[in-house]
């Protein structure tokens, strides 16, 4: 039985070795992004972030993590789901499914309009999750980054929502 509880200091290393498994953390392609020492060092930038994870028989098996935030613009707040990770050999038993449903009672529990994600195209198991869940795509973008080198990826993101 899988149940879900708050991220724990305790709990990066195992996130971090869990990450190495899955698409997010293959330098192929999650960009060469390595966060190591800390696993949730990308939450820490947004001031109300959230991350559950999800454990079975007392082992972690995987994690959703997001941040809340506020377009004052058109005056809304909305949640960025950041990244859903599980480890493969626990795949296809619905703990995605409910870490994202967990994720979205906390963005209605907030007063959040929508959630959001980025989907990296070749995570085609990411992609039918979230259009299984309601999500709609709301459009592609190739990205250049500019850290010592400009480089144009060759696979776009796909830019995921589902509306409450």
């Amino acid at each position: 039985m899988v149940s879900i509880r708050p991220f724990e200091e305790g709990d990066n290393a195992t996130m971090l070795d869990i990450e190495k498994l899955c698409p997010q953390g293959n330098g192929k392609y999650a960009m060469g992004v390595d966060k190591s020492p800390d696993a949730i060092a990308r939450y820490k930038l947004y001031d109300d972030w959230k991350v559950l994870i999800a454990e079975e028989g007392g082992k972690v098996v995987g994690w959703v993590g997001w941040a809340v935030k506020h377009d004052p613009i058109q005056e809304e707040q909305y949640v960025y789901l950041a990244e859903v990770i599980v480890h493969p050999e626990y795949q296809r038993r619905g703990i995605a499914t409910k870490l994202v449903m967990e994720a979205e009672k906390n963005a209605r529990k907030t007063g959040s309009d929508h959630i959001y994600c980025y989907i990296f195209e070749p995570n085609d198991v990411s992609q039918a999750l979230f259009g299984k869940l309601g999500y709609s795509n709301m459009g592609e973008f190739n990205l250049s980054l500019k850290v010592t080198q400009k480089r144009k990826l060759r696979h776009p993101f796909f830019v995921a929502t589902n509306r409450f």
